[in-house]
């Protein structure tokens, strides 16, 4: 018997659906997302002094937009990571770009001590508008 990943085929489904809705589509537009952070993880490799082109603002709201397009959720703690920032760093991005009404966090129901951060409808419009630009400008 085969085991199934759940996940996964959740994001099939929404891949197939998303893909019926052209070029715009939170799927066609989270694949732009992911070649800017993949080129943006590529660039940090290569520079001579760590950190020197960091913009963890960016790179956080460029990994809740590729979340929200798969549907996962994203803790704090991963938008830190994504960001390549300390955990006080991306706390006060967060925080920054909470202010901005770009992204809203909610708290574990199961853990209180954990928080969830995502996109608010702001900052998914601010996202999509920014990404079909560049998309179209590349």
């Amino acid at each position: 018997m085969v085991k199934r990943d759940k996940d996964a085929d959740l994001f099939i489904i929404h891949a197939i659906r998303d893909q019926d809705e052209g070029p715009n589509s939170d799927f066609a537009l989270s694949a732009c997302a992911r070649k800017i952070y993949a080129s943006r993880r590529e660039r940090d490799k290569r520079s001579p002094l760590p950190g020197l082109f960091g913009e963890p603002a960016w790179d956080i709201l460029l990994d809740l937009f590729i979340s929200y397009a798969e549907h996962k959720k994203i803790s704090i703690m991963s938008a830190g990571l994504a960001a390549h920032a300390s955990t006080t760093t991306a706390l006060r991005w967060v925080w920054a770009l909470e202010d901005a009404h770009l992204v809203e966090r909610k708290l574990d129901r199961s853990d209180k001590r954990r928080s969830y951060v995502s996109l608010a409808p702001e900052g998914l419009n601010y996202m999509r508008e920014t990404l079909a630009k560049i998309r179209d400008q590349l």
